[in-house]
């Protein structure tokens, strides 16, 4: 989350949990964030395919079939950056618990670290 008030610098994220629940910390640390307005940042990858066997399992097994496994970006990427992202939250002192909604999915593969 990125604070819209210039002064409040306090670096705040999470990662969701398998059923898109997410608790903010601010610096990792502390639950919940201070009070304002911010913009909400979202990645969300994929991962299909099994895992590459390791170089001490191919080593040790000559034969052994290389998968493949492909990364896909299943968020748009505007959301990923605060100058682009739509999601915008006010956080009051007695607001708790929030609900994001996010209609746009995409299915992007993503090569070599990029889209």
């Amino acid at each position: 989350m990125s604070p819209l008030d210039s002064a409040n610098r306090w670096v705040s994220g999470t990662k969701t949990d398998a059923k898109g629940n997410a608790v903010i910390r601010t610096h990792g640390e502390y639950k919940g964030v201070p009070a304002g307005k911010y913009k909400v940042c979202v990645h969300k990858d994929l991962i299909e395919g099994d895992a590459p066997p390791s170089d001490i399992e191919r080593a040790q097994n000559p034969g052994l079939k290389v998968t493949e496994q492909k990364v896909f970006r299943i968020i748009p990427v505007k959301y990923d950056e605060p100058r682009t992202t739509p999601l915008e939250i006010e956080v009051t002192e007695s607001s708790n618990q929030m609900t994001l909604d996010i209609p746009e999915r995409v299915k992007e593969e993503i090569k070599n670290g990029g889209v």
